[in-house]
């Protein structure tokens, strides 16, 4: 049997959180364990299998091939919140995911370290209604993950009235 000299693939490119079967291979080539993890950020090498055709005229070649795993996407955004005129300011002081921010697209059971802070982009005027932007920022990391923030807003707005009174306009004569 010939055995043949298959171009080596390079420049194989994944986000961590996939697997081997999300990196495409030129024709011919396979991975030997699709289902496998890409694992962490870095360049990390699995095993490939070439074949040839299948005419059973050619060894099989395999090569460990390259992958670059990069960061995957996550982002964290400030939640709106909403008051009515004349109650206090909502606290932003101590921020809890889930409350105050919420985290997407962390893999598993992956978690970000450090902390959010929150601050309003102004002092919030609550004797009127209006909206003004909630900021987030943080120190929040881990190597496998790129973070965007993402800014909420405060909404301001009048308490509904409450029913039992009349509702025309104008005034009685």
């Amino acid at each position: 049997k010939a055995t043949p000299n298959p171009t080596t693939p390079t420049e194989l490119n994944a986000v961590y959180g996939s697997t081997l079967k999300d990196v495409p291979l030129p024709k011919g080539w396979a991975w030997d364990t699709p289902d496998s993890s890409v694992g962490n950020v870095g360049e990390k090498t699995f095993a490939a299998t070439y074949t040839e055709d299948n005419s059973g005229n050619y060894n099989t070649v395999q090569k460990n091939l390259t992958v670059k795993v990069a960061k995957k996407a996550v982002t964290v955004t400030a939640l709106d919140k909403n008051a009515y005129i004349g109650s206090d300011v909502p606290d932003l002081s101590n921020p809890k995911a889930g409350k105050d921010y919420k985290i997407e697209g962390l893999v598993g059971t992956d978690r970000l370290n450090g902390k959010v802070t929150l601050t309003y982009a102004q002092t919030p005027d609550m004797s009127k209604a209006g909206e003004i932007a909630i900021n987030i920022t943080g120190t929040l990391s881990n190597n496998n993950y790129e973070i965007t923030y993402v800014s909420g807003k405060l909404t301001v707005s009048k308490q509904p009235s409450s029913g039992g009174g009349s509702s025309f306009g104008g005034s009685g004569s």
